[in-house]
């Protein structure tokens, strides 16, 4: 279900899809590339605690990496963000988030990566992931469980929400003219 779903968000909703084997396959190794990088933060996140807990130094001060990698976690919430308000453009935005697993796998790979960083892009993917209902990305580096019928109810409710605005606007701008019947 996590692949096909991949495969729809792929395109935009509105636009003709062709369905074939290899779109499938593209989607399926998109999909596992964000499960691999969830998987790598949230171990490295894991790591890094238990590290910190058996010492004393807790805090260091941002490399030129650090701050570098935090940038390009801002830019890439800005572009998944900027993304889905232009009309829920999925496309763009797992263009996004591809592009930043690339970053997210760099900066991982360094000896010094500050844990809270490496969170804040675990969180980041796995937030829009399973905003888009893919059940398979691992939740959360440590934040508590929500329930998944929580996240559908809100998310039921957004798109309730949107409809009845969207509907609202329609019928603000084009009122009916005499001629139609109510």
């Amino acid at each position: 279900a996590d692949t096909f779903r991949m495969f729809c968000l792929l395109y935009k909703y509105h636009s003709n899809v062709e369905f074939s084997d290899d779109r499938l396959s593209e989607a399926a190794s998109l999909l596992k590339r964000f499960v691999t990088v969830t998987d790598a933060t949230a171990q490295v996140v894991k790591v890094g605690e238990e590290t910190v807990q058996n010492t004393d130094d807790v805090r260091r001060r941002w490399t030129a990496a650090d701050h570098d990698f935090h940038n390009r976690v801002v830019r890439c919430e800005d572009k998944v963000v900027a993304a889905l308000c232009d009309d829920f453009d999925t496309p763009t935005a797992i263009q996004a988030l591809q592009h930043f697993t690339r970053h997210v796998l760099a900066y991982v790979g360094e000896k010094q990566a500050n844990i809270e960083l490496v969170r804040n892009a675990h969180d980041l993917i796995v937030r829009y992931l399973s905003m888009f209902g893919l059940q398979h990305v691992e939740r959360s580096a440590t934040a508590p469980e929500t329930s998944s019928a929580d996240d559908k109810d809100r998310a039921i409710q957004a798109i309730v929400d949107y409809r009845s605005r969207v509907r609202e606007l329609s019928r603000s701008l084009f009122k009916p003219t005499g001629d139609a019947k109510a």
